[in-house]
């Protein structure tokens, strides 16, 4: 027996617990594993839905800019590949532009800087009235992606908080002015 060996006896570990605490303890876990689940199932829905919008969004512009470049490249018209290119590379997704001529020459190429999070590569022919004329090639970056997801996290953990004191505090003053009303009335009831 643990509680002997530490010199409780069964009645003190008894005297320390109370109805209103345990019910309190019982409801908030409860509550907070439900929230949870919940949480935990909005967050992974969330996170593919943001990583399917990331794709379409790739895929849309390495579809708009091949086609943009078709007329430029096919007219060898540089300075305006280069102002497209440039455009593109803008864009807050986009960490990386490589625009070639069908014989792999570069004619256009931009990398924003070394970034962990550019992972979504999409390539695509540039072509013209059926014509192979070049190849454009972009790198996506999740950064957003991931920031957005770390925001949500963020969120969530400080209503998962305030879920848990708003219950702690609530359900533990209910329970003891409730608990404290009927054992009155039982005490009343006892001495008559």
């Amino acid at each position: 027996n643990t509680t002997a060996s530490k010199g409780l006896s069964v009645p003190d570990i008894i005297k320390g617990r109370s109805l209103s605490r345990d019910l309190t303890v019982s409801l908030v876990v409860m509550v907070l594993v439900v929230v949870a689940a919940l949480f935990s199932f909005v967050y992974v829905q969330i996170s593919r839905d943001m990583l399917h919008e990331v794709d379409r969004k790739a895929d849309e512009y390495i579809t708009r800019l091949a086609d943009i470049l078709s007329i430029p490249m096919w007219n060898f018209d540089a300075r305006t590949m280069d102002q497209i290119g440039s455009v593109f590379a803008q864009y807050e997704l986009i960490n990386e532009i490589h625009i070639e001529d069908a014989q792999g020459n570069t004619l256009f190429r931009v990398r924003k800087g070394t970034d962990p999070d550019a992972t979504v590569f999409r390539e695509r022919a540039v072509r013209f009235e059926s014509e192979t004329i070049g190849r454009v090639s972009m790198v996506v970056t999740l950064q957003e992606y991931r920031r957005s997801l770390e925001r949500l996290l963020k969120a969530s953990a400080l209503i998962m908080g305030s879920v848990l004191v708003v219950l702690l505090a609530s359900t533990g003053v209910l329970l003891r002015v409730s608990c404290a009303a009927r054992w009155k009335r039982c005490n009343r009831a006892w001495t008559r």
